[in-house]
């Protein structure tokens, strides 16, 4: 790429922030008007905005991909299972004894 078609930062962070206002909402056809002027403005400010665009398809895939493995799987792991089976037993054998106990409350005494 020349020189005289070389973006500045100050270019491509405006074509960045255009292609987020652009991809999160609709813009208004005032924005939309606006967003043709800077376009025509500089030939720099289309090359800016191609190379944010390109960047964005760039990107998304492989955030599609992380946002996938960060999805929670749908079945409990065997471990987590165990954990929770874990968590209960005590509350469990609690309860069994209560319940003998309410049954029979001398049942210690015979033992």
């Amino acid at each position: 790429m020349a020189a005289s078609v070389e973006p500045s930062e100050k270019q491509r962070d405006d074509a960045a922030l255009w292609l987020v206002r652009r991809t999160n909402r609709s813009i208004s056809p005032a924005e939309e008007i606006e967003f043709s002027e800077w376009l025509d403005a500089d030939p720099r400010h289309r090359v800016a905005y191609a190379e944010i665009q390109d960047l964005w398809v760039c990107l998304e895939e492989p955030a599609q991909r992380l946002a996938e493995r960060a999805l929670p799987s749908p079945r409990p792991s065997v471990a987590s299972r165990l954990r929770k089976v874990g968590l209960f037993a005590p509350v469990i054998a609690i309860v069994a004894l209560l319940f003998i106990w309410f049954i029979d409350p001398w049942i210690v005494q015979k033992w």
